[in-house]
């Protein structure tokens, strides 16, 4: 048995390591892709562009939120919307005409008058309304209603 003495000097135990900017070069990239950066960095709103330009838009603007948006104030209670009736679409005058001469509850008003009898206040409203109606149309067509009474006898 060969026996050794215990020495206290210190050698090379073991492997040297390589310093870190030499490992990092020699390194292959080990089948990974260095893809393109997609996008803004984080926090991008707020760190300024340009130090030379955030002097001169302080000046102008007052504010470096490049947020863009209305500086309208938005009303907190909704008013009451009024709902518009839909228009009326407009008549022809002959056909308006037509209407009113083929009315079947003016006619019973107007059978009823003949005979003598009294509407309601609403109905007899209504009746004049649509009377009147009929004398501007006829007007406004030209139509003489003496000729046709003549013609009917």
């Amino acid at each position: 048995m060969t026996r050794k003495r215990k020495t206290r000097k210190i050698g090379p135990v073991g492997v040297r390591s390589t310093p870190k900017e030499e490992r990092k070069q020699s390194l292959p990239t080990k089948g990974k892709k260095i893809s393109e950066r997609k996008g803004l960095p984080s926090g991008s709103r707020f760190s300024p562009k340009n130090k030379g330009e955030s002097d001169h838009a302080q000046n102008r603007s007052g504010s470096d939120d490049p947020r863009h948006g209305s500086k309208k104030p938005v009303p907190l209670v909704m008013p009451e919307q009024v709902k518009k009736a839909p228009a009326d679409r407009q008549l022809d005058p002959t056909e308006e005409l037509a209407m009113l001469e083929n009315d079947d509850r003016l006619q019973d008003f107007l059978t009823a008058l003949e005979e003598g009898e009294t509407l309601h206040v609403e109905d007899q409203a209504w009746v004049d309304e649509q009377l009147a109606r009929y004398q501007q149309l006829v007007e406004e067509l030209g139509i003489d209603l003496d000729d046709e009474d003549d013609e009917e006898l």
